[in-house]
């Protein structure tokens, strides 16, 4: 990779590929997280289309920063007509990695990610078209997101370096043993949404997708409380992504961090 892993990313996700947020506004983000020390931003084609990552792309550019980051994305997973739908064919992924690049305007991304496969679409070959795509010099470090049964199986091939997944879930820590054993790094996810226990009472329209968000899946089901200092003391956790819409938080989210 052309940088190291910092101990927080940011994620140019949720509001930031919708209009609910500004460009220059997720920029101005992005500067600032920068500015902070954050090496690692991670989006994805399926985050509004590739609009996260066509963000992403064009304020790294603009910063003149591509050899100072790690750039992640994640691949198989994308959204069509309102529903959610999986292509992990050797086809679906090459074809989204090339949007990929584009989106970011770079020949490489650092950190290629399986974007929630099933521990079967881990043996039927998408790993395999990823080590091939390595080979090409398309991608670096090989990595599996997920909540469940994929990670562990993900940990039995030698080429998975990487997992994403929200570490503060009691149930998968032994996925987290098991990948400090083996040297795999871990992304923590999710840190932050015990914290968040109501919907956003508020005027700003990227609050909205957070409200939302909390409706449809209401805090603390998924992750303990903790934050981001518990999930960055957890084993094989080597980095916390976070997304925010605001510049207080992000501040906040660095000094939790211990970036600031």
């Amino acid at each position: 990779m052309s940088a190291i892993v910092s101990r927080l990313g940011f994620g140019v996700t949720g509001p930031h590929a919708t209009a609910l947020v500004s460009a220059h506004r997720t920029a101005a983000l992005i500067a600032q997280a920068l500015a902070g020390g954050v090496t690692l931003f991670d989006s994805a084609p399926f985050y509004g289309g590739g609009e996260g990552e066509r963000r992403l792309g064009r304020a790294i550019e603009a910063a003149a920063a591509r050899e100072r980051v790690v750039l992640s994305t994640k691949l198989g997973t994308r959204r069509a007509n309102g529903r959610v739908h999986k292509d992990f064919s050797p086809a679906g992924i090459g074809a989204q990695l090339s949007e990929a690049l584009g989106n970011l305007r770079t020949a490489r991304a650092d950190l290629v990610f399986l974007h929630g496969p099933e521990p079967h679409d881990l043996k039927e070959g998408a790993l395999a078209t990823l080590e091939r795509e390595h080979a090409k010099g398309r991608i670096g470090a090989i990595g599996v997101a997920g909540r469940g049964p994929e990670l562990a199986a993900a940990l039995e091939y030698d080429c998975v370096g990487w997992l994403m997944c929200p570490a503060l879930v009691p149930a998968l820590a032994p996925v987290l043993d098991r990948a400090a054993e083996r040297g795999v790094g871990v992304i923590a996810i999710e840190t932050m949404r015990a914290r968040a226990v109501a919907p956003r009472m508020s005027l700003r329209p990227a609050d909205l997708w957070y409200s939302a968000r909390a409706i449809l899946r209401p805090a603390g089901t998924t992750a303990c409380a903790g934050g981001i200092g518990a999930a960055l003391a957890l084993p094989a956790v080597q980095c916390a992504l976070v997304t925010t819409t605001r510049d207080a938080h992000l501040t906040a989210n660095l000094a939790a961090a211990g970036l600031a």
